[in-house]
């Protein structure tokens, strides 16, 4: 847990994603020899997210090959939503536009049930880009008002602040 609140920190607040990349697969490495799943589940997201910033997808292929399910598999259901963000990403760049919906819809119905408000902002986030980008301008702004709604509620700024910038974006 330690490494992972670590490679949060040197993703979010330093940005310094070689380090946090360390961080998670060191912590992955010892989270699988003792066999913690969800902290398996948290490290690996944790990757595959940088793997979405560097735009690698076959390393987010990968990600999902190995890891996506492991929540199904272990009945963690709290556990769900981010691995399926990650594969509406995977969707969404594929053009999937049905099933980009469908996984992004149901993270945020699971982030939402959990409580876990940074997942459920990313599943709208990603359920926003998903409908923007197949030209359904009414619903990414509808995603995009509950992001920011949800965000604001939760404490989560900065989230708010990309939100509204999406928001603004998807207007023009």
């Amino acid at each position: 847990l330690a490494l992972l609140a670590l490679g949060h920190h040197l993703e979010g607040s330093e940005a310094d994603y070689a380090e946090a990349q360390r961080a998670y697969a060191e912590g992955l490495a010892l989270a699988e020899r003792v066999d913690d799943v969800p902290a398996q589940i948290d490290l690996a997201a944790g990757l595959a997210w940088l793997s979405v910033y560097r735009a690698d997808w076959k390393e987010l292929d990968r990600w999902i090959a190995r890891y996506a399910d492991l929540g199904d598999r272990e009945d963690l259901s709290g556990r769900l939503a981010l691995p399926l963000v990650l594969r509406g990403i995977a969707r969404w760049r594929e053009g999937d536009w049905a099933e980009a919906e469908a996984l992004h819809r149901r993270a945020h119905e699971l982030a939402a049930q959990a409580g876990w408000s940074e997942d459920a902002y990313y599943a709208l986030y990603g359920l926003a880009a998903t409908m923007r980008d197949r030209g359904d301008y009414a619903g990414a702004a509808g995603a995009l008002d509950r992001a920011i709604d949800g965000c604001e509620r939760a404490g989560l700024l900065g989230r708010a602040i990309q939100a509204r910038a999406a928001r603004a974006v998807n207007e023009r």
